[in-house]
């Protein structure tokens, strides 16, 4: 049966092999490329401390909502790292997880446990993140502040500061290819 690309895009380096390409790929490009790091790095250092500074509030967030949830987006959703948080993780130094989340639609997270998610939310794919549940925004509007609205408001300079260091990554490897070649 035919199946419609935009509804269900292939999951990308969803195979070992690639996985592992597309991680050599990255890794060359950032320390083969004369100044691309150093380039980068005020950036990624500054993303980095924005995750940071968001992890403390989704873990208090995820032991409010996701140990009650009967649904927990980690046996359903269709997650997996795209280019701007592999970029991320090479950047900021972090270990590179083995593979993708999902290697097929339906597939639940291969990090999950019975505790939770075995990946320390540093390395998570940002949709891990970024994607709060009805649940988590209504308990967030209960709650007493401006807890939803900062989060939010964080969240989106991550989403933009993300843009940014692939948009920056981007010109300084093609620069590079035009100067040097």
């Amino acid at each position: 049966m035919w199946e419609d690309p935009r509804k269900n895009p292939p999951i990308p380096w969803s195979r070992p092999t690639d996985w592992q390409a597309a991680q050599l790929s990255i890794h060359h490009h950032i320390a083969g490329l004369s100044g691309v790091r150093e380039f980068l790095l005020p950036l990624a250092r500054r993303l980095e401390a924005r995750f940071g500074a968001v992890a403390s509030q989704m873990e208090a967030l995820c032991a409010h909502t996701c140990t009650y949830c009967p649904e927990p987006c980690c046996l359903r959703a269709s997650v997996w790292y795209d280019f701007r948080d592999l970029l991320g993780l090479h950047l900021y130094g972090k270990s590179i997880p083995t593979g993708q989340p999902i290697s097929d639609y339906g597939n639940a997270c291969r990090y999950i446990s019975l505790s939770g998610c075995m990946l320390p939310r540093s390395i998570r794919p940002w949709i891990c993140t970024w994607y709060l549940c009805p649940v988590q925004k209504r308990w967030l509007q209960k709650q007493s502040g401006d807890r939803g609205r900062s989060l939010g408001l964080a969240l989106g300079r991550i989403k933009t500061e993300r843009a940014l260091l692939e948009d920056k990554f981007i010109a300084a490897t093609c620069r590079w290819v035009l100067c040097e070649n």
